[in-house]
């Protein structure tokens, strides 16, 4: 399989989501008949039908709605990837993770983030809790 592009992906997920062609065109500023056809590329692409086309829009068929899942977190991904990269245009220079549960969460540690995180304007902070 070809390498999927992230705009196709985007524009996909923006049918899916307005059930229409027309509205996904009107939000991302382009012509209807551009993601008709990359949405026609992206079915050749997978080998498989990924929307219904009815009267009143088009809804996806299960490889489409599968397809859409995987779009959404590849998205998500590539949001958190810009983001990232921004920091780090800035200034950013470290990322600091920490795993902690909430009963050590409730004690001290978010004040000695926060202190931490003063300190060393460069670094990012990502917290990933765990519920125990």
């Amino acid at each position: 399989m070809r390498d999927l592009d992230m705009t196709t992906l985007r524009l996909f997920a923006a049918v899916c989501e307005t059930r229409s062609i027309a509205r996904a065109a009107e939000q991302a500023n382009i012509v209807g008949s551009a993601i008709s056809k990359r949405l026609a590329q992206l079915e050749d692409t997978v080998g498989t039908p990924l929307l219904v086309r009815r009267r009143r829009g088009v809804e996806p068929t299960p490889a489409g709605e599968s397809l859409l899942e995987h779009a959404r977190t590849m998205l998500a991904s590539a949001d958190h990837i810009e983001r990232d990269m921004a920091a780090y245009a800035l200034g950013v220079r470290g990322q600091v993770r920490i795993l902690a549960t909430a009963s050590v969460m409730a004690e001290s540690l978010a004040d000695d983030v926060a202190a931490f995180c003063r300190r060393r304007r460069t670094t990012t902070f990502r917290s990933i809790w765990k519920n125990a």
